[in-house]
């Protein structure tokens, strides 16, 4: 299905929840909590409400160049229905990892255990842009530990898989980013360094998500920023397609990582997507 955010039932959601936001700011709040999964500790942001432990779970996967400080936003827009956590994987921001780091599907099977840690279920995993790939290989791997998944720009286009072509492609989305968050990006990958940045990219690109998507059966939803140059909506469509039980979800007018750049957008289309599943399976 493929609907833009201010039309049909989506984006009639995405008003609502954009309300309900603005009358909850109490539950805005969020605390940060250090737990040992595999012997590493891992750092996760929480949102601090809502208090119905029966709330729908909600885990939130940065991606591959950045850490759980990108996806706040998402948390606190979240909170006032869900129960939210961001974490940190590991070997990024405050949660430590090997020396030489994890491949994707590693780092899946990380994910895997840190909720088995935690002890959550029928939870709602949403990955962002390089997140996503994490998020399939969790998915695909370990699908006793997710109900629903939500791919927010998928990565990486059978097009755009090399160094020079995602360059070209980020250049391409720069123009429709925020100089924010254009400066946050450089500032992440200047951390990492040169050394971590290139490790990490060689397995980023080594990842042909394409190849798990059909193994993932639980519903999902893929996210589409109608500006995206580094996911585009034909590749968009393409992993919708590839998914037993996708459905498409339009942004307008924003770019890649909508997670990040329209936090509230994303978490209306969450919001719809979470109850329409429960429901149906309710019926």
């Amino acid at each position: 299905m493929v609907a833009p955010a201010s039309a049909g039932r989506h984006g009639a959601c995405k008003t609502g929840v954009r309300r309900r936001l603005g009358s909850l700011s109490r539950w805005t709040a969020t605390r940060s909590l250090t737990l040992p999964v595999d012997g590493r500790p891992l750092f996760t942001v929480c949102s601090a409400g809502p208090r119905s432990v029966h709330a729908p779970v909600v885990v939130l996967v940065h991606a591959l160049e950045d850490s759980s400080a990108s996806l706040l936003g998402m948390v606190r827009a979240l909170a006032p229905d869900h129960r939210v956590y961001a974490l940190d994987l590991p070997g990024f921001g405050r949660s430590d990892g090997p020396a030489g780091g994890l491949d994707v599907p590693a780092l899946g099977d990380a994910v895997a255990a840190w909720l088995e840690a935690m002890a959550l279920s029928n939870a709602t995993v949403v990955g962002s842009s390089t997140g996503c790939q994490v998020v399939v290989q969790l998915a695909a791997r370990h699908p006793e530990r997710v109900a629903r998944v939500v791919l927010d720009g998928p990565t990486l286009a059978p097009q755009v898989r090399s160094t020079a072509r995602l360059l070209l492609a980020w250049l391409r989305n720069l123009r429709h980013v925020p100089p924010w968050q254009t400066a946050r990006s450089v500032r992440n990958v200047l951390a990492m360094g040169a050394v971590r940045t290139r490790r990490t990219l060689r397995r980023v690109l080594a990842d042909h998500i394409e190849d798990a998507l059909p193994r993932i059966a639980v519903p999902a939803l893929v996210v589409h920023g109608a500006r995206d140059a580094i996911a585009p909506g034909r590749w968009a469509g393409e992993v919708t397609r590839r998914l037993p039980a996708g459905r498409l979800y339009v942004v307008p007018n924003v770019a890649h990582g909508v997670g990040t750049l329209a936090p509230r957008a994303l978490a209306a289309a969450v919001y719809h997507f979470v109850r329409d599943v429960r429901h149906r399976r309710a019926a």
